[in-house]
């Protein structure tokens, strides 16, 4: 595919692709041309690829990008390569530092200490689905800061992909049919907003995806970088570079560390290697559960995806921007009490994520989704949700004796501090 593009104070204006593209992956240098197709063409595309569009588009992030030299764009975004709609979920580091109490009982020898007894300073990972966000603007020195729908402003650091200098740029369309594209140090702030829908849910990768611990259907982001069926899935066929559009493929299942077998729509059957959207380099499939919220899957743990026709995304006006955290708590005595809550030291609010292991998998669930927390055991919890399924999660410092502590503050001002021991359960509820 060949785009042409003209270079203006550091933004790269691309000339709309004469045909549906593929969009590129991080590490295939000759793959990174981004390309966002006109609703129109996505219609045809879905209508002739077996994935009509929903009878209600609008899931794609939007608003307008503020850049260098006062220029702004309006439309929708393709965030980091993977990010294209308002449930995914961006990914930082939170600003404000927690103290964490040391183990007093630490090796002491004449008084002084063999270890770090005494607590040290952390930070904890910045986690929020983009329906949640009503403004993000870049500050000097590698922060950011976030203004929340609800009204709440935070200040977070730069970390990974999602910002900062390691961003794989950002793409916006705009309505007259241009694309954007923008590096992080021409950003200056974006402003978020409901989109007039482009149809981009109808060609949202969705499927079920079978794992070594069970199986889990929803939208699915693979190699944590394709994402719609224009994408390419790339590997060797006998030697041979072969680039398949995922509107092509039926599913995908893992042959070995070195291979995929690939079934494509016509029941044509492929085996690919070299490379590693089909190999043990696979950086891993995440799977977007609405009910449930991220399971990422490790390539040794993938066993088999088989894709299905996408349900509509959730809109921007889906998400509220959260409320605060809220519940009874039940201590290892049996006694309730109820206020707001700060888990871990760290997430205080129902946009805020509980990260830890189900069996082989990483789960990342939104406070949101969650009915209640239960101590299992000195390292694990179960998590109920609100669909009514539960999961014994382990793993994080989110459940277990490496839970920095559950504080409680109670409707008269006073707070209660709880550690893993002391903590039995904790139902939540409106505050």
């Amino acid at each position: 595919m060949v785009v042409t593009a003209v270079r203006q104070a550091g933004m790269t204006q691309a000339a709309s692709p004469a045909r549906s593209g593929c969009t590129g992956t991080g590490d295939r240098p000759a793959l990174r041309s981004l390309c966002i197709v006109r609703a129109s063409c996505l219609l045809v595309i879905a209508l002739a690829c077996g994935h009509p569009a929903p009878l209600s588009a609008g899931g794609e992030i939007h608003g307008t990008v503020h850049v260098a030299e006062g220029r702004s764009y309006t439309g929708s975004i393709r965030w980091d390569i993977n990010e294209v709609f308002w449930d995914d979920v961006l990914d930082a580091e939170k600003s404000e530092q927690v103290w964490v109490e040391g183990d007093l009982s630490g090796v002491r020898i004449f008084g002084l200490s063999l270890g770090d007894d005494q607590g040290y300073w952390t930070r904890h990972p910045f986690k929020v689905q983009f329906g949640n966000l009503a403004a993000l603007e870049r500050r000097p020195g590698g922060r950011v800061q976030i203004e929340l729908k609800n009204g709440d402003h935070l200040e977070i650091r730069t970390s990974g992909t999602d910002l900062g200098e390691s961003m794989r740029d950002l793409v916006v369309r705009d309505r007259a049919g241009g694309e954007f594209q923008v590096s992080w140090d021409d950003l200056d702030r974006v402003e978020f907003s409901e989109g007039p829908g482009e149809g981009l849910d109808a060609e949202r990768l969705y499927g079920k995806v079978q794992t070594s611990s069970g199986a889990f259907t929803g939208f699915v982001t693979w190699d944590r970088d394709e994402a719609l069926v224009t994408d390419t899935l790339d590997g060797d066929l006998d030697g041979e570079a072969r680039h398949i559009a995922f509107a092509d493929i039926r599913e995908i299942e893992r042959a070995g560390s070195s291979a995929s077998r690939v079934t494509l729509a016509d029941g044509t059957e492929l085996k690919l290697t070299g490379t590693n959207d089909v190999d043990d380099d696979n950086r891993g499939i995440d799977v977007y559960v609405p009910d449930l919220g991220v399971v990422k899957v490790a390539w040794e743990e993938f066993d088999r995806v088989v894709f299905e026709k996408p349900p509509a995304s959730r809109h921007y006006a889906d998400f509220s921007g959260g409320t605060r955290l809220h519940g009874t708590l039940t201590d290892e005595e049996g006694k309730r009490h109820t206020g707001n809550v700060t888990w871990d030291l760290d997430e205080k609010y129902t946009w805020e994520f509980l990260d830890g292991q189900f069996e082989d998998l990483e789960f990342e669930i939104p406070f949101a989704l969650i009915r209640s927390i239960h101590r299992d055991s000195r390292h694990a919890a179960e998590v109920r949700l609100k669909s009514g399924a539960s999961y014994v999660i382990s793993g994080s410092n989110d459940v277990g004796t490496d839970n920095k502590g559950i504080i409680l503050e109670l409707p008269e001002g006073d707070e209660m501090d709880f550690d893993w021991q002391e903590f039995e359960s904790l139902e939540f509820s409106d505050p």
